[in-house]
């Protein structure tokens, strides 16, 4: 019987003891919330990642869109400074004829030649003077022509006309413009057209898509002319009808279009895979029977997602508009720098999983410790490991924020982001030696519009005056609200002076707004600007403070202007 006792208080106490001792659970059941937290961070991690990647990504492909349109916009200007040359060198021919009624072949040669347009403006197929001829002189110009030592010439084409004229002179007189010699431009009704515009309004005037005379049967090219009347010495030419009855002839250049664009253009190569095509049309349908000039003809491009740089623009020229079409070739991979966004793609993922890695680890090496410890010590391992979850969320919530570039009331830039494209547009003016323009903006009287009507009010003027900067900027332009009721502008490839036009439409736009902070009350608000260009070598903070200067100054001299250096 005493055995039997000590067997029963022995099973007793065993299960006493495992009552008591501790049990064992799996990591995933005693620290699933740990794991889980470690997934967030991980996924947190590679979207705040990815989103940095994605930032570096949009930032590269906006600075090569922004040289993209700076290329195109310089073969613009080229094209237009160029056709406005020809114009004054066509005018100072005009003007040669009225002067001198009677100009021999050899002085207008003479006259030509001093002008060393080949070396000054190459590409031109020649200059040349048309003349009108009524129909019964016909017959008597072509033996004075015939009689000056060309026994085979004539006006041509032939036949009834109520009205001639001839091109009796061309310059350089040889080659393909010898074909020009005697063709009546009136006969044809493209180049009639131009020659009536130039005539009755007195301007260089650009024909439609034409074929000259001087194309033979090899490297045929698309043609244009431009026109400049001249008149009879002496005549009114005040209206239209004076003009039509003093009208003499017209001095003309003739334009094969392969020819001009070159010399115009040259290569603008921007680097290897980096080449930009150019089509130059007649009108703006942008078809292929307008095509006047193409810089990579017999090439078909079809725009891609390798080929994402394109533009479309005009040029009016007097009466007369061509349509430019910019496409950049090559892959545009290869075009835009990636290496930024892949370092910060890879690294923000190796920082990412090497952090959850270590924190997973960290996460075990916790849960054989708390197994072993007591309630109290797994308690605070959890409190502190909670503390510290919490503030790597809060940095990755404040690294979130940081990224933000966009003023949430306004929908303008921030600051933060003011001084980040300040210097990208420091670094290009200096670069490219481009004008570079800042207005510095200060709501007139707000602290007592705010103090009157309340912030609600006050926010909604702000709001207004975002809108109306927008409304009044290009697309190559950058707004920023600098901080209160400031704000700041930056013109890229802007001058002070065209720079003034802006500030003041901002300023005359903002006054015509009508603000009703309060029934049966209207409130107009002012603005008053600091314009001012920079000047290389200044650093950016003497730039900014020098136009900070400018804008106390027109509150100074009375509010509601614009304060600029000049």
């Amino acid at each position: 019987m005493p055995q039997k006792r000590n067997i029963q208080a022995s099973e007793t106490d065993a299960q006493a003891v495992g009552r008591n001792s501790p049990k064992r659970y799996s990591i995933w059941q005693n620290d699933s919330r740990k794991i889980w937290l470690a997934s967030a961070l991980l996924i947190t991690g590679l979207v705040l990642t990815g989103a940095t990647a994605l930032y570096e990504k949009k930032g590269v492909e906006s600075i090569a869109r922004k040289e993209f349109d700076f290329a195109c916009n310089e073969i613009k200007s080229r094209i237009v400074t160029r056709s406005e040359q020809h114009a004054q060198i066509l005018r100072s021919g005009s003007a040669f004829f009225e002067i001198n009624e009677n100009i021999t072949r050899e002085q207008w040669h003479n006259f030509i030649t001093r002008q060393n347009i080949e070396l000054v403006l190459p590409g031109i197929q020649g200059i040349g003077y048309a003349i009108i001829i009524p129909p019964d002189q016909l017959a008597l110009h072509e033996r004075k022509i015939r009689n000056e030592g060309f026994p085979q010439y004539a006006v041509k084409p032939t036949g009834t006309r109520e009205i001639y004229t001839s091109i009796i002179y061309i310059e350089p007189f040889s080659e393909r413009n010898l074909r020009a010699f005697g063709y009546d431009m009136f006969s044809e009704p493209i180049r009639r057209k131009a020659m009536e515009h130039a005539r009755d309004f007195d301007e260089a005037t650009l024909s439609g898509k034409i074929k000259l005379v001087q194309e033979t049967d090899k490297e045929i090219q698309a043609g244009t002319l431009m026109y400049v009347p001249v008149y009879e010495r002496g005549l009114p030419v005040k209206t239209i009808e004076e003009r039509r009855r003093a009208i003499r002839g017209w001095v003309y250049s003739p334009y094969r279009m392969n020819d001009l664009m070159r010399g115009i253009l040259g290569g603008w190569e921007l680097g290897e895979g980096r080449q930009i095509r150019l089509e130059v049309f007649d009108n703006t349908s942008f078809q292929s029977e307008a095509l006047l000039y193409d810089s990579m003809p017999g090439q078909k491009l079809e725009l891609t997602s390798a080929t994402m740089l394109s533009e479309q623009t005009s040029i009016l020229f007097k009466n007369h508009r061509w349509s430019l079409r910019f496409t950049q070739i090559g892959d545009y991979k290869g075009i835009v720098d990636y290496s930024k966004a892949w370092y910060a793609l890879i690294g923000g993922t190796l920082v990412s999983a090497l952090l959850f890695a270590l924190y997973f680890l960290l996460v075990i090496a916790r849960h054989r410790e708390q197994t072993a410890a007591e309630a109290l010590t797994r308690e605070l391992h959890e409190s502190t490991d909670r503390k510290r979850a919490e503030e790597a969320l809060r940095e990755s919530e404040k690294r979130y924020r940081e990224l933000s570039i966009v003023d949430d009331l306004t929908q303008l830039y921030n600051c933060r982001h003011f001084y980040l494209q300040l210097k990208i547009e420091l670094d290009r003016s200096n670069r490219y030696e481009q004008p570079l323009t800042l207005l510095l903006l200060d709501l007139d009287d707000f602290k007592a519009f705010n103090d009157t009507y309340g912030h609600v009010e006050g926010d909604q003027v702000l709001r207004r005056l975002g809108q109306v900067v927008k409304k009044c900027l290009r697309e190559t332009d950058f707004a920023f609200r600098y901080g209160g009721e400031e704000f700041t502008i930056l013109l890229p490839m802007t001058t002070g002076r065209d720079a003034a036009v802006t500030a003041e439409r901002i300023r005359a736009e903002l006054k015509e707004e009508i603000f009703s902070p309060a029934p049966g009350q209207d409130v107009y608000m002012t603005v008053s600007i600091g314009l001012g260009q920079y000047k290389p070598p200044e650093d950016m903070k003497a730039f900014v403070h020098r136009v900070d200067q400018l804008m106390y100054q027109a509150k100074k001299n009375g509010k509601d202007r614009v304060c600029s250096e000049s």
